[in-house]
């Protein structure tokens, strides 16, 4: 019976095969099983042979996903076709298998493909044939002396995307328990977390490999990770976590090393089980396609996510994507991982910028560390809510490139426990200002029923934090007033009144919003009218800026340098009209250059500049410079900032 060739590419797909009449058995194996453009995939052959008269012709190649066939052979490659199995080049002829022996597994070749090669399953084989089986232009079933094969996934994720190389944790998640460790500060304390699982967070420069042979060298292995951003999560003994900590802190290249907490345990009636992912995938939420959800349950109306998008529709927004970050621990545990939280975010942010580049990535996280009540034994909530903030939300967004980052609004709900965390944003405010003034609305809900924590930072917005489910039953927390604000977010974005405002200079309507509006409730109609004022400030305006020098100013700039956005000029001068460059006397007028002074106050290089300006002189907005209501006189003089 004779087989065409499509009979032969579909037989790939089966397990290795040995005809009884020969004494030859191999198998290919491909190494990484799934792999990205830009990565090397090699192949290893196993093979045993014991002896006998028989001489044959191999024949090695590939099989892509579009059906293209390329052999290997002794001069190059050659592009196969399946209709003329006769110009098939073998990669060596008349092999004689007389003498027994036994190969492998050993490397036999190494292939890279690149962003233009399709995407999806690849078959390498290597076909044992008998001497000019394919001379007629087909091979029958007694010219196979044995059939060696091996497939691999190329996925459409390029060397250059935030997840490449990033893999999550498919496994079982231990219960949680007490876990101590050293903090950098020398205090020995304890954490409800998961055993055996540390997070590790190196530089973003570190490769891949090099992270990886630190951990190794620790005894670590690596249960998932996410390279670009530098973050692992390490699996390590139990008991071990405190020792694994101290001892990878001392590598200059690791930030730090926190045992893998969890977020609140909320009590939800069901838990939804959306399946184990290997890997972050760059979610699609095609454009204008509303707010993207990092929750959990989501699939009954009372659920703990369920009502967080129904406070988006209700005020307005819509909800693009749901990403569910819950897993069921082996007791029966219904938890969040913090090594999620990264994974969702940075999956969001590459969505974007694959998918839809330019356009906003609006995310709403209504999640934080377990409260007093559900983590007995632990260390003060505040600690642990500025160490969840650093490591797993401002961090992540500070390491994404500027063009994804600049497109980045997330509204993060500030929790539950009535504790005044000013402290600890000023802490986080120290460290990462760029993502607190440009990417981040921290909201506090202000129904006394909310039992909300505050905090007096610029970066906090207010709105009541109620929702009405559809039986009627009401529920209050900041839950859900984080995305009352993003459902405004949205709101604003896709107004034609505020045509061509930006991510980053919504974040500033909404804030100087709130500014305006003092201790009351953020309101939309109050974000519109901020928004307006940003995209065009009313004539007369000043554009002057003083940094002053009691306040910190730029370190490393001289008083009359202004050799950045942050102008640090002496008495009596302010910064000139253009805004990133020189000092001039405090007593010249200036009228309002809105496109300049957009273009200054919002590119990549000045972004800070807002901040600044703010630190500097107070709520500034409130005064007309980005966002107030009423013009401050002009010009404006030192003797005006606080």
């Amino acid at each position: 019976m004779r087989l065409s060739i499509l009979l032969v590419a579909v037989s790939l797909l089966t397990p290795p095969l040995t005809t009884p009449a020969e004494s030859l058995t191999l198998s290919l194996s491909a190494t990484p099983s799934s792999a990205v453009s830009g990565q090397a995939v090699s192949v290893s052959l196993s093979a045993t042979n014991s002896g006998g008269p028989s001489s044959v012709d191999l024949y090695f190649g590939l099989l892509n996903p579009s059906g293209t066939l390329t052999l290997f052979t002794s001069a190059g490659t050659q592009t196969a076709s399946l209709s003329t199995l006769s110009a098939w080049t073998p990669i060596a002829t008349r092999v004689s298998l007389a003498s027994p022996f036994t190969v492998g597994p050993v490397s036999i070749f190494s292939l890279t493909l690149g962003d233009s090669d399709p995407a999806g399953t690849y078959i390498w084989f290597l076909a044992v044939l008998t001497p000019g089986a394919l001379a007629d232009n087909a091979v029958e079933a007694s010219e196979v002396v044995a059939l060696g094969t091996a497939t691999f996934t190329l996925s459409s994720i390029s060397s250059t995307s935030l997840v490449f190389q990033a893999t999550n944790y498919t496994g079982p998640y231990p219960d949680p328990a007490l876990v101590a460790f050293t903090t950098r500060a020398g205090a020995v304390v304890q954490t409800l977390a998961f055993p055996e699982q540390v997070q590790v967070f190196f530089t973003p420069s570190t490769s891949a490999d090099a992270a990886k042979q630190t951990l190794a060298a620790l005894g670590a292995t690596v249960l998932a990770q996410i390279p670009k951003i530098g973050y692992y999560l390490a699996g390590v003994s139990r008991g071990g976590e405190a020792t694994f900590i101290s001892r990878v802190r001392q590598d200059s290249a690791v930030l730090e090393a926190l045992p893998n907490g969890f977020l609140m345990d909320e009590a939800d009636p069901v838990f939804l089980d959306v399946g184990a992912l290997d890997r972050p995938v760059p979610l699609n939420v095609p454009a204008g396609g509303g707010a993207i959800v990092i929750d959990a349950n989501f699939n009954t109306a009372l659920g703990h996510g369920a009502l967080v998008d129904r406070t988006i529709t209700t005020n307005g927004g819509t909800v693009g994507a749901q990403v569910s970050t819950q897993v069921l621990t082996v007791g029966g545990r219904r938890l969040d991982p913090m090594d999620r939280i990264q994974a969702a975010i940075i999956a969001s942010a590459e969505g974007s910028r694959i998918f839809n580049p330019g356009n906003p990535v609006l995310l709403n996280l209504s999640r934080g560390p377990a409260t007093p009540a559900n983590c007995p034994g632990c260390r003060a909530y505040d600690q642990r809510w500025e160490e969840f903030m650093e490591n797993n939300v401002l961090r992540p967004i500070s390491q994404l490139p500027d063009d994804v980052r600049r497109n980045v609004v997330l509204t993060k709900s500030l929790g539950n426990v009535s504790v005044d965390l000013t402290a600890r944003v000023a802490n986080l405010r120290a460290r990462f200002p760029e993502v607190l003034d440009s990417n981040l609305l921290l909201v506090e809900a202000t129904d006394p029923r909310a039992g909300s924590n505050r905090a007096n930072d610029r970066a906090v917005v207010r709105v009541p934090g109620c929702i009405t489910a559809a039986d009627g039953s009401v529920h209050c927390g900041t839950s859900f007033a984080g995305p009352h604000v993003l459902a405004f977010g949205e709101r604003a974005l896709g107004d034609p009144a505020l045509s061509g405002l930006t991510p980053s200079e919504l974040v500033a309507a909404m804030r100087n919003a709130q500014l305006s509006l003092g201790s009351g409730d953020l309101t939309f109609a109050a974000v519109r009218q901020s928004g307006q004022v940003v995209l065009a400030p009313p004539a007369g305006v000043s554009v002057a800026a003083t940094c002053c020098i009691q306040s910190g100013g730029c370190p490393g700039e001289t008083g009359t340098s202004c050799a950045s956005t942050c102008c640090c000029c002496p008495e009596g001068q302010r910064c000139c009209p253009d805004v990133t460059r020189g000092c001039c006397a405090a007593g010249i007028s200036d009228r309002w250059d809105p496109a300049r002074f957009r273009r200054a106050l919002w590119s990549p290089e000045h972004g800070h500049l807002l901040r600044r300006v703010q630190e500097c002189n107070g709520p500034i907005a409130a005064r007309g410079i980005a966002g107030s209501i009423t013009p401050p006189p002009s010009p404006m003089s030192r003797a005006g900032a606080s």
